[in-house]
C-alpha cells in the first residue's frame, strides 16, 4: 500500500479515507505491536507487585498481633503480681 489514494482517485472519499488510515496502520503496526508487549509485560510486573505488597501487609499484620499478644500477656502478669504495666509507647494507642 504505497500510495492508496493514487490509485484510487475517482474512489469515494469514505474509501480513500479508510485506505489513508489502514495505510497508516500497516506502518505503525511494528510500534502498536511493541506497545502490545509492554503492556503485557507491565501488567505481568504489576500483578507481581501486588501479591508481594498483599504477603508483606499480611506478615506485618501477623506481627503486629503477636506483639499486641505479648503486652496483653505482660499487661496480665503486671496486674496479677499487683504492679503497674507500663507498655510501650506504640501500644498506648491501640485498644483491645
Amino acid at each position: 500500500m504505497a500510495n492508496p489514494t493514487g490509485d484510487l482517485i475517482h474512489a469515494p472519499k469514505q474509501i480513500q479515507d479508510a485506505l489513508t488510515i489502514a495505510s497508516a496502520l500497516e506502518k505503525q503496526s511494528k510500534a502498536l505491536s511493541n506497545l502490545s508487549l509492554h503492556s503485557q509485560r507491565l501488567s505481568r510486573q504489576f500483578e507481581r507487585i501486588l501479591i508481594q505488597l498483599r504477603d508483606l501487609q499480611q506478615s506485618r499484620r501477623e506481627h503486629e498481633a503477636a506483639e499486641m499478644n505479648k503486652a496483653l500477656d505482660l499487661r496480665q502478669i503486671a496486674e496479677n503480681a499487683g504492679e503497674t504495666y507500663n507498655p510501650p509507647r506504640w501500644l498506648r494507642f491501640f485498644n483491645r
